[in-house]
């Protein structure tokens, strides 16, 4: 009985993983900017060679013709700013360092020569733990893509592009 339960715990997991995995992704939020000077609001649903297909808040969809576009402007659902990347990687970078210190008491220093080992420690985790928070704040940001003007090629490459933050992004 014993060696049954942790098979069936396993097998559980496995199940709900699939599961949770089956379920489609959200759109990112999108703000279309028209050529007639309206703008239209909700969830970048798919991404087609001469049309954008979104989904309001009602769920209402709307197929926009690309020609009709003067810009698109790319909400992404992750992050905040580059600045809170900045700081929860700086934060995260440090405890790091102040930990590592502290699992590495060989000898004892004292309370003081403790601490600001710990904090130099945590200072050189820190470092690159505000970069790689920077980092992901910068490729986390909102997005304006301007469409009005282009054609060919580098319109194709701005909706293949868009069509990564789609929540059906197969559709062509």
């Amino acid at each position: 009985m014993k060696k049954r339960i942790p098979i069936m715990l396993i097998g559980s997991v496995l199940f709900l993983t699939f599961n949770a995995s089956a379920k489609d992704r959200p759109g990112a939020a999108v703000v279309l900017g028209m050529k007639d000077g309206r703008i239209l609001k909700g969830e970048l649903y798919a991404v087609k060679a001469d049309a954008v297909i979104i989904v309001d808040a009602q769920s209402e969809s709307a197929t926009v013709a690309v020609a009709d576009i003067r810009r698109i402007e790319l909400k992404k659902r992750m992050g905040r700013s580059v600045r809170t990347g900045a700081i929860i990687g700086f934060g995260a970078g440090a405890v790091t360092g102040i930990t590592a210190m502290a699992a590495d008491d060989h000898g004892t220093t004292g309370l003081l020569g403790y601490a600001a080992g710990g904090g130099l420690m945590g200072l050189l985790f820190a470092i690159p733990g505000g970069a790689a928070g920077w980092m992901l704040g910068e490729a986390t940001r909102d997005r304006t893509y301007v469409i009005e003007g282009l054609s060919g090629e580098s319109l194709q490459k701005v909706l293949h592009r868009l069509s990564k933050y789609a929540r059906a992004s197969a559709l062509r």
